[in-house]
């Protein structure tokens, strides 16, 4: 379970598993890395500054209810709940690429910067109920709306696919349903193919 536990982790934050990559365990390195690591994997640094997904303790972890950019919220899940009163969290999905990161400029060390990033809402990571697109490429961070057809909160939303383009950018969840996102406006959907 331990070693699901940081496949999981290891996949989610660092963006290097696919899916067919994710259920490989990691390997020794892999694990000392996430170790001294710890609770820095729910933090991220963006072009705007630092952004960290926080649990219900306040703590840097998931499931989290607020997510922060310099210290002050973003998204805010405290007190909401779904149709049939689950209180919702903020996940990354693990096995399909919910970050955009930035390309690295010559030989800068350290992270790379996020540009945009796709967030599950839901009570468990089992069932994701919508999602959320943060975008960071702008001079002030952009928070869509929460995106998906659930308009009864009964269906668990499941992310196939993410295509990032400069311009546009595709998501794909079950169902099917293909939605549309063009920098700092909100979430089309679900359109044809």
């Amino acid at each position: 379970m331990k070693k699901l536990y940081f496949t999981i982790l290891f996949c989610t934050v660092a963006s290097l598993c696919r899916s067919e990559n994710a259920k490989r365990p990691i390997d020794a390195q892999q694990k000392v890395l996430l170790d001294e690591r710890g609770s820095d994997y729910y933090s991220y640094h963006t072009g705007l500054g630092t952004l960290e997904f926080l649990d219900r303790s306040g703590e840097r972890g998931t499931p989290a209810i607020k997510i922060l950019l310099n210290g002050k919220a973003i998204v805010n899940l405290e007190g909401v709940t779904d149709k049939g009163r689950s209180e919702q969290s903020l996940m990354l999905d693990s096995s399909t690429n919910v970050i955009d990161w930035a390309s690295s400029k010559g030989n800068k060390s350290g992270p790379s910067d996020v540009k945009r990033m796709i967030v599950s809402v839901g009570a468990t990571s089992n069932c994701v109920r919508r999602y959320i697109m943060l975008d960071f490429t702008d001079t002030k961070p952009f928070v869509s709306k929460p995106f998906s057809y659930n308009p009864d909160d009964d269906i668990c939303e499941h992310l196939k696919k993410v295509k990032w383009g400069k311009q546009e950018t595709f998501i794909d969840l079950a169902g099917p349903q293909r939605y549309l996102y063009r920098p700092q406006r909100e979430v089309i959907g679900p359109i044809g193919d």
